[in-house]
C-alpha cells in the first residue's frame, strides 16, 4: 500500500485559520474605534480649554464686563456654552472668577466641560472713600508697593497677574477681614 502525501490544507485547518483571522480583525477594529473615540474626546477637551482661556482673557482685558453669567452661547462657536461665576474671597477687593465652558447636552452625545479659576480685583463694587484703592505691600519683606488706582483705569492694569502673585507670596501686605 502506498501512502500519498498531502498537497494542501484540510478543511478544518482553513476554518481554524479563518476564525483566528476574523477574531483578531474584530479586536483590531474595536481598538481603532476606542482610539478614535478617545482622540475625539481629547480634541473636544482641548477645544473647551482654548475657548475657556479665551473667555477668561476677554474678562481680564475688559472686553467683557466682570459679572456672573449663566449658560450663554459663545459667539465664536454656537456648539459651546459658557458661564461665569464670581466667588468672594476672604481677602479684600479680590474675587475668584470661575469660567466654565461646556457643550450643550442636547446637541452633543458626550458633552465636555472645562473650568478655569482666576483671582482678580473686584471691579463690581466700589469701596468707600475717594474712589481710589490701595493695597500696600511691605517692600522690606520682598513685596512691591502698589499705588492707588484712579477711576477709569483699564481693567488690564487693575488685574495685573504679577501684582496678585506678589501679594500671594507676601500675605503681610494684604489685610484679611
Amino acid at each position: 500500500m502506498m501512502v500519498l502525501s498531502r498537497r494542501g490544507f484540510s478543511l478544518m485547518e482553513v476554518l481554524l485559520a479563518t476564525s483566528i483571522l476574523l477574531a483578531s480583525s474584530i479586536a483590531l477594529i474595536e481598538l481603532a474605534t476606542i482610539g478614535r473615540k478617545q482622540a475625539n474626546s481629547a480634541y473636544d477637551l482641548n477645544q473647551a480649554q482654548l475657548l475657556c482661556q479665551a473667555k477668561l482673557d476677554e474678562i481680564v482685558a475688559g472686553v467683557v464686563s466682570l459679572k456672573g453669567v449663566e449658560s450663554q452661547e459663545l459667539d465664536d462657536d454656537p456648539e459651546w456654552r459658557y458661564s461665569v461665576e464670581l466667588r468672594p474671597l476672604p481677602m479684600q477687593e479680590l474675587v475668584a472668577v470661575v469660567v466654565t465652558v461646556f457643550q450643550d447636552p442636547e446637541t452633543s452625545r458626550r458633552p465636555v466641560q472645562f473650568s478655569l479659576v482666576r483671582w482678580l480685583i473686584d471691579t463690581t463694587s466700589t469701596p468707600a472713600g475717594n474712589g481710589t484703592r490701595s493695597t500696600a505691600s511691605n517692600p522690606a519683606q520682598g513685596g512691591r508697593a502698589q499705588g492707588g488706582e484712579a477711576r477709569g483705569a483699564s481693567p488690564a492694569t487693575r488685574t495685573g497677574e504679577s501684582n496678585l502673585n506678589q501679594s500671594a507670596r507676601n500675605p503681610g501686605g494684604v489685610s484679611i477681614p
